[in-house]
């Protein structure tokens, strides 16, 4: 999706995943209370490689993740993504993922 339908996609999920949690939702992941978070598995296993296991690599000119907002990271892998942003380590992580997976 390019233009300004992957930008409307783009916003509406960063709105939606920015909303103030009600007392129906979801635990956070996705998963049921108490179960092992699906994303934090995922950090643990392709991003703390680089990033850090806290969010605070030790690799010179990695940034941190820690203390980021969800919009940073999303928009960033959206724009790995889309090759608006070039790094050949991020755009490879980026590349496959669906709206869903970001």
């Amino acid at each position: 999706m390019k233009g300004r339908a992957g930008l409307a996609l783009l916003t509406a999920t960063l709105l939606i995943s920015a909303s103030p949690a009600g007392p129906q939702s979801k635990p956070r992941g996705g998963g049921k209370a108490g179960a092992p978070n699906p994303y934090a598995q995922r950090f643990a296993t392709l991003c703390a490689t680089c990033h850090g296991a806290n969010g605070r690599g030790e690799i010179p000119g990695t940034p941190a993740l820690a203390g980021q907002h969800s919009f940073y990271a999303i928009t960033q892998l959206f724009l790995f993504r889309e090759g608006r942003r070039s790094n050949e380590a991020m755009t490879a992580v980026a590349k496959p993922m669906s709206d869903a997976d970001l």
